[in-house]
């Protein structure tokens, strides 16, 4: 019983080793969004009128509709299908 108790210590201090940098790097930063061409969505992020993380999602939704993302915002271009994956991520 004594042995396990010690092992059990030993294996969560090894952990707790082994987390800390992890843990006083603070939080992660998202990775910078994808490049895509200049357009009326651009100048929005660029002006204030979306946020990042709304950007990212009506860029991903010109993938899909861009008509959509035209009506509310103005000429959008379309991305470079092989950039999906990116825009797709952010």
């Amino acid at each position: 019983m004594r042995a396990s108790f010690a092992a059990i210590v030993l294996v969560s201090g090894l952990a707790l080793a082994a987390a800390a940098p992890a843990l006083a790097a603070g939080p992660k930063q998202p990775p910078p969004l994808a490049k895509t061409p200049a357009d009326a969505l651009t100048r929005a992020l660029a002006h204030g009128e979306l946020t990042p993380a709304r950007y990212a999602l009506e860029r991903a939704l010109t993938l899909f509709r861009p008509a959509r993302v035209a009506a509310r915002y103005g000429e959008i271009r379309r991305p470079d299908p092989r950039s999906a994956t990116l825009i797709l991520r952010d």
